[in-house]
């Protein structure tokens, strides 16, 4: 655990005075207004307030939002000031199979991203960091406005509109190197998600398998992806598969992901 997150819930000029060394901050009075910020529901971490009440307080707030791996920091981190000056971390972190496809495959420098049904902005600011011209795209404003702060606070310029993705999209055939989409599924949009693919370039997905009913939302069938679905899917739109996941975890959720390749040219290939 000594290389655990910890999320530093206190003021700002309590934080600038003095923190543990690699801690991320977030003052708990805004952790609703900035809950995009926050660390994913799955990841384990400590928690430091203004005393031991408030950790406790603040420990629980996490727990009620489906962060069961929040704990209150033991004292050793909780009394440890020794690192002044602004975080030099963040407690969020795009999706792991997000990561995994930006490992694989090598970008070209500006290249131009969607990210459909982008909700609060993580992709969308990963890929902005990645020096992307990132697109992101959501039906609903206040989803855009926290992505907007998001990626205002990580310093990522990226674009935002207001789009109904279920809805004819307001692009070009042609317009994107990259499509991306993250708990969302519409099994009628990857036929137009491909036409939005210049030759060569890639679609990553990843959303909710059916075994997630077990676990809470969403449970609704259309929402949900049977065993291999995904990949037909994908296949049928015409794309090439270069690299799939389905996982389950105990307690969930349970995933459905691909990385795949429009033909035309050698797809991205991992970098050097």
């Amino acid at each position: 655990m000594n290389d655990a997150l910890v999320l530093d819930g206190r003021d700002h000029a309590a934080f600038l005075r003095g923190h543990a060394p690699g801690a991320a901050h977030l003052p708990v009075g805004e952790w609703t207004e900035r809950a995009a910020e926050l660390p994913p529901r799955e990841d384990t971490f400590f928690v430091v307030a203004d005393d031991d009440a408030a950790t406790i307080e603040a420990v629980a707030r996490l727990h009620a939002r489906g962060s069961l791996g929040a704990r209150a920091a033991p004292p050793a981190i909780a009394t440890d000031r020794s690192e002044s000056g602004p975080a030099r971390r963040v407690a969020w972190r795009p999706p792991a199979w997000f990561s995994a496809c930006l490992a694989a495959a090598t970008l070209s420098p500006r290249a131009r991203t969607l990210d459909v049904a982008c909700g609060s902005g993580r992709v969308v600011a990963a890929l902005a960091a990645a020096g992307c011209a990132a697109t992101g795209i959501d039906r609903l404003p206040d989803a855009l406005t926290r992505a907007r702060l998001l990626a205002t606070a990580a310093g990522t310029p990226a674009s935002f509109a207001l789009v109904d993705a279920e809805r004819p999209l307001p692009f070009r055939p042609g317009t994107f190197d990259l499509v991306t989409g993250f708990r969302y599924l519409d099994r009628a949009l990857f036929p137009a998600l491909v036409e939005l693919l210049v030759p060569g370039g890639e679609l990553w997905w990843e959303t909710f398998g059916e075994a997630q009913a077990r676990f809470g939302h969403p449970r609704r069938p259309e929402f949900l992806l049977a065993p291999g679905e995904l990949i037909s899917l994908t296949e049928r739109a015409g794309l090439n598969v270069l690299d799939a996941r389905e996982s389950c975890p105990p307690g969930g959720p349970a995933l459905s992901a691909i990385r795949a390749v429009r033909s035309g040219r050698a797809p991205l290939r991992a970098g050097t």
